[in-house]
């Protein structure tokens, strides 16, 4: 039989020991475990990141078509939402709205709020006009000044809100449809304004991740 003291001794060796580390093969298998995770959720967070986008670009555009409308009512005054190329870089845009003055030219009500670098504009049969079409209606040519940069007419669209309501296009729809340059089907992600002719009404067509 052993002694007591012995018995004590053997008991907090016990518990003083320290646990024992990973193994080599341990930590070989996590690393493996979590590189498979990240390869398989970086396409899902690239997917949710231009979705995320291309929302918050089609909340600006409509935001902005609904004030423009408004300002049209309650002011009895044309209005137009203009989407141009931004000045400080061709490849993304930004939108503003414009008052027809009782002087026969456009005053500018808001300022160019930039989209994200990652939307663009998809052309659809009932896409808006040229943003030339503002010309028309005035007695002088619309400036599309992005600070101290001007932006080309031709290159912009443009949606006229008439006082009595309604729109001044040609089709019953006019249809903006916003796309991600970063989707490769953009049949299944997109964001879509659709403007009624007759009452102006601004509605969402969203398809894809929200």
């Amino acid at each position: 039989m052993k002694p007591k003291t012995q018995l004590t001794t053997a008991r907090l060796s016990r518990r003083t020991r320290p646990p024992q580390a990973f193994s080599l093969v341990e930590l070989l298998v996590v690393m493996t475990v979590v590189s498979i995770m990240t390869i398989v959720m970086m396409p899902l967070l690239s997917s949710s990141r231009n979705a995320a986008q291309l929302t918050h670009a089609g909340n600006i555009l409509l935001n902005q078509a609904r004030q423009t409308r408004q300002v049209a009512l309650t002011q009895a005054q044309m209005t137009g939402l203009v989407i141009a190329r931004s000045a400080n870089d061709s490849s993304s845009l930004a939108a503003a709205a414009f008052v027809l003055d009782h002087d026969g030219t456009w005053r500018p009500i808001s300022k160019w709020i930039s989209l994200p670098e990652s939307v663009m504009i998809e052309p659809t049969e009932d896409q808006p006009e040229t943003a030339s079409v503002l010309n028309d209606l005035a007695d002088s040519a619309i400036s599309l000044r992005q600070g101290s940069q001007t932006v080309a007419i031709d290159d912009s669209y443009a949606v006229v809100f008439l006082p009595q309501g309604g729109t001044l296009q040609t089709s019953s729809l006019c249809r903006l449809r916003l796309v991600s340059r970063r989707t490769a089907n953009t049949a299944d992600n997109f964001y879509e304004l659709v403007i009624r002719r007759e009452s102006g009404d601004v509605l969402v067509l969203r398809h894809g991740n929200s």
